[in-house]
Parts: structure tokens; C-alpha cells; sequence
């Protein structure tokens, strides 16, 4: 709240102190902010992230340990851009709006049927809350254990170790067959169409059917324990779990199939050919 021409650094400290310039008296610039929740939701089940990053305005707010009903700062008042670019969602402007009087402040989020008590008594104390709607990520990538590869699956890019490689291949649900080219390339579940809007179904049930082949269309068969844990009901939304938990082991990689090398008459009669064209 002080001008930059009234403070000065104190010697040995990062913080710094306050002095008054000669005959020039201070004047108090306070700033208005308001308190915001931002939440953030799977497409798939609607299920709360608890740890996660966003960026609001140039600032952004480092992955740490939250709440289900989200993360809590304080935003001075005007339009800012709020975004979140690691879970795959786009910017989007929010207004940050004065707080209103008590009496509009009690009635705010009372004729909704969805809202619950503690989310009216946020309300009620002046706080917005904006929720962000995440396409849950999933990453496939092979370790190695004993001479043998094995397919990994996460739900957070930073869960992937170094020592890791690659996974190509191809994931098949539903009716779509998605691409995966790298460790590093994000499997978003795939939409169905409901009528004339779009909806993502439950991941637990598209993770449950989805096949996955290798480069050389081989299928990876998953384990008995990749198959109780995506059948388990105790857990709904795997796409969230799978962030916060340890990366599934789903099962080993089938091995890949030799490449016939062509004998040494066919590669004379192909440098031949290429020869004659020259």
C-alpha cells in the first residue's frame, strides 16, 4: 500500500522499511481485492482435483497440497485471466466483482438446489467461487524391470520418472482409435455424442473396455490387478485417483516382432535398379 519511492531496502534483509520523504506526507492507497475459490472438476465424473496449478493474470500458483472444494486467494478486484495449461484447460476472463451488501449477500446461492451449506456460507461471507472444468489427462509410459518392459499409466506428467522410455502404440475405445506417440503426449478419453450436445461418459467404464495394441499391433494384455483396480467401485473417477496415487502397473509390453533383413540378391538387384534411374 506504500510508493515505491518510500521504501528502501534494509541492509541484510530482503524485507524492506518505510521512511517519509522530506516534507512529503505519506498517503494510504488501499487496494480492493475479494476472496476466490478456484476449483477444479473432471468432464468425466465430476469428481474435485486436489492438487493442482492455475495461472491468474501473470501470476501463477505452484502445484501444492489443497482442499475437495478447492484452493483459496485473494484477487484484487477488475477482470483477470484465469487458466490452468497443465490439465488442458483454455484461458477464460473472470470478473472479480465489490462485495455486495449483506442482505444480497445472504440471498446469493440460496435458490440454487446444488449449492451445499458450506459453499452458501462462503457466499454469504463475500467469497466467488469459480470452477474449472479439467479433460483429465492420462499418460502411458514403460519402464523397465528385469529385462522385461512393462506399461505404466498416470494421471500427472511429474509422476513419470526419467529412467522411463517411450510407449507406441495405439488405445482403442468405444468406437475411436487414439495415437499415442510419446510418453509426454496426454490420452484424453474420447467424447460420445448425447443427441445434439456432448457429454464424456464415466471413465471407469471406458478405461474398463479400452484395448491397447503396440507398434506392431500386438495387444497388451493387463493384469489381474490393472483389472480389479479399474473394475473397483470404491474409487469412481480413476482419472482423478490416478493423479494423487501411485502410476498403475497395467501390464508387460508383448515382445516386438523380428524385422526380416533382405537377403543380399535383393539389395544388388534394388541398387541396380536405382542405378539404371540415376
Amino acid at each position: 500500500f506504500c510508493p515505491r519511492n518510500f521504501l528502501k531496502a534494509a541492509e541484510g534483509s530482503e524485507t524492506g522499511k518505510t521512511f517519509e520523504p522530506f516534507q512529503c506526507l505519506p498517503t494510504c492507497r488501499p487496494v480492493a481485492s475479494r476472496h476466490v475459490r478456484i476449483q477444479v472438476q473432471t468432464s468425466c465424473c465430476g469428481a474435485s482435483l486436489e492438487d493442482f496449478e492455475f495461472c491468474l493474470g501473470t501470476s501463477c500458483i505452484h502445484e501444492s497440497k489443497g482442499t475437495d472444494t478447492g484452493k483459496e486467494v485473494e484477487v484484487r478486484l477488475g477482470h483477470h485471466r484465469l487458466s490452468a495449461p497443465s490439465l488442458g484447460i483454455a484461458p477464460r476472463m473472470i470478473d472479480v466483482t465489490p462485495v455486495k451488501d449483506a442482505e444480497d449477500a445472504e440471498t446469493e446461492g440460496d435458490g440454487d438446489s446444488d449449492v451445499d451449506s458450506e459453499e452458501k456460507a462462503w457466499r454469504k461471507d463475500g467469497g466467488l467461487i469459480e470452477v474449472l472444468i479439467s479433460p483429465g489427462f492420462l499418460f502411458f509410459y514403460v519402464i523397465q524391470v528385469e529385462a522385461r518392459e512393462y506399461l505404466m499409466l498416470t494421471g500427472k506428467l511429474q509422476n513419470i520418472p526419467e529412467e522411463t522410455h517411450d510407449f507406441v502404440g495405439k488405445v482403442f475405445v468405444e468406437k475411436e482409435v487414439v495415437h499415442i506417440r510419446s510418453r509426454f503426449e496426454p490420452f484424453v478419453l474420447p467424447i460420445a455424442s448425447n443427441g445434439d450436445e456432448k457429454c464424456l461418459k464415466g471413465c471407469q467404464g471406458v478405461l474398463r473396455n479400452m484395448v491397447i495394441t503396440n507398434s506392431d499391433g500386438q495387444p497388451v494384455d493387463l493384469s489381474h490387478d490393472a483389472v480389479q483396480y479399474l473394475k473397483r467401485e470404491k474409487d469412481p473417477c480413476k482419472v482423478s485417483l490416478l493423479r494423487s496415487a501411485v502410476p498403475l502397473r497395467l501390464g508387460p509390453l508383448p515382445q516386438t516382432l523380428q524385422r526380416r533383413r533382405p537377403s543380399r540378391r535383393k539389395e544388388k538387384v534394388d541398387l541396380k535398379r536405382r542405378s539404371t534411374k540415376s
